[in-house]
Parts: C-alpha cells; sequence; structure tokens
C-alpha cells in the first residue's frame, strides 16, 4: 500500500507524486523500493516493536519496570502513613 501513492493510475496506483512516480510495478525502482519495504516488515516480524504483539521487553526495560514498581511501593506505604497519621489528628 505504501508504493500506491508515487505508483501510476493506469498501473493500479493513486498517482499522488507528481515529480516522482513510478509507471508500473515493474519499474526497477519500484521493485527496489518494495525490496527495501519488505526488509523492514520482515525484520519487525523478527524483532517487533514494543506496541506490537510479539515483543519482549529488554533487559534494561525488565530493571527499570522493577525498581519503578519498588518505588511505587514505597510511594503507596508512605501515602497510607500519612493518611493514618492525618486520620488521627497529626500524632
Amino acid at each position: 500500500r505504501l508504493l500506491r501513492g508515487p505508483l501510476a493510475k493506469d498501473a493500479g496506483g493513486l498517482a499522488l507524486c507528481k515529480e516522482f512516480s513510478f509507471t508500473s510495478t515493474d519499474d526497477p525502482r519500484h521493485q527496489a523500493a518494495l525490496k527495501v519495504i519488505r526488509g523492514w516488515a520482515d525484520e519487525l516480524r523478527k524483532n517487533p516493536r514494543e506496541d506490537m504483539p510479539g515483543s519482549k521487553p529488554c533487559k534494561e526495560y525488565l530493571v527499570w519496570l522493577a525498581k519503578r514498581r519498588a518505588s511505587d511501593a514505597i510511594e503507596a506505604r508512605s501515602m497510607r502513613a500519612l493518611a493514618e497519621e492525618q486520620g488521627t489528628g497529626g500524632r
């Protein structure tokens, strides 16, 4: 779909690009661009982005997440302690 914009209408494209366009899907430039795009797609299937199905978080993220959860737990305990203190008249 990405290459339909610069592809001529009579070749099934949208002809959206005035200065740069492919006359057909057999155009060597079109084939080269298609090869690059397919390479990107293959790479994404092997190594999906974080927002894609099958993504596996990196080690650094897992370390950060563990620290963040510990920090959140400390903050939650502190908030409960403050709330209890305020509820007992500030003693």
